[in-house]
């Protein structure tokens, strides 16, 4: 099927999430300067969830929506994949659930790529909101933002961020490929490296989304699903990260934070000496920033 010209097909995935908080993203996502859109709302509850047929009614009263059922609950990544397969469009946008577009975020993102014809991807940065019982506080997402970001700067960190902030050509998933469902975490970040390969990698400094936060509900906070992730992306980019001191340095850096987050300080202080038998210069670096700030 050949894409429809200038169309970005945003893709939603829900699970277990009220109504309400789904059609304020796909609100975000209506209210864009852009209109050339289609929204596919990815339904990833189960068989027997209850409020499936709220969310495929509430969604009915769209016209540029559709409602894509899942036969079971397959987790975020296939239920990407089944929207990237149903995509029509010549780009693919990507919103979760819970978070919420400003209203210029398309706009913006396709003056780069139309600026940029190289570029297989743009993301952008936004705000970080954190919800508590005390309400909202919002900080900037990526404080380490980059305009320009190649396959090296991405092994050192992933620059790109959530599913919220990407927008890609149709045509990339063609060489690049899907999202690796294999993966038990940082899925999204090995998405981004794949492509950061193949492609240039553009970033808008902007902030164009809002990622929020609920407190007490973070999966993706889980260390122990932050390590497995870690370990895949390090066993299968291993011949890159062995040419790379420093970025092999930072994963380490991420490993280490992440064991001593599960309470495992011992392996936590193992990795950390790793880090910096690979890179010595963090110390020095760490002590002139703590000098400056001091």
């Amino acid at each position: 099927m050949e894409p429809v010209n200038g169309m970005v097909s945003v893709i939603i995935t829900t699970y277990n999430r009220e109504c309400d908080i789904l059609k304020r993203a796909v609100e975000s996502v209506l209210s864009q300067t852009y209109k050339n859109i289609e929204i596919l709302i990815i339904d990833d509850n189960k068989p027997d969830y209850a409020g499936s047929a709220q969310i495929k009614q509430e969604m009915s009263e769209y016209d540029c929506v559709r409602y894509i059922k899942q036969p079971q609950n397959m987790g975020a990544q296939v239920a990407r994949n089944t929207g990237i397969f149903a995509a029509r469009g010549e780009y693919t946008a990507f919103l979760d659930d819970d978070d919420e577009w400003l209203p210029q975020k398309l706009e913006k993102q396709l003056s780069i790529f139309r600026s940029n014809p190289s570029a297989g991807l743009v993301f952008c940065n936004g705000y970080r909101v954190l919800v508590n019982n005390s309400g909202e506080q919002s900080t900037t997402y990526n404080p380490f933002f980059k305009e320009n970001v190649t396959f090296s700067d991405m092994l050192y960190m992933d620059y790109v961020g959530t599913t919220t902030q990407a927008m890609i050509r149709r045509d990339v998933f063609a060489k690049a490929g899907l999202f690796d469902t294999d993966f038990p975490a940082r899925q999204d970040y090995e998405m981004w490296l794949r492509i950061s390969r193949y492609y240039d990698v553009q970033g808008c400094p902007d902030k164009l989304f809002k990622h929020y936060i609920y407190e007490g509900e973070r999966i993706s906070g889980d260390p122990q699903k932050g390590l497995r992730g870690y370990f895949s992306i390090l066993r299968k980019y291993n011949q890159y990260y062995r040419k790379n001191a420093k970025a092999r340095s930072q994963l380490y850096f991420f490993i280490e934070k992440n064991y001593k987050a599960a309470g495992m300080k011992f392996k936590g202080n193992y990795y950390m000496i790793k880090k910096l038998m690979l890179d010595p210069g963090r110390i020095i670096r760490k002590l002139r920033k703590k000098g400056d700030n001091s």
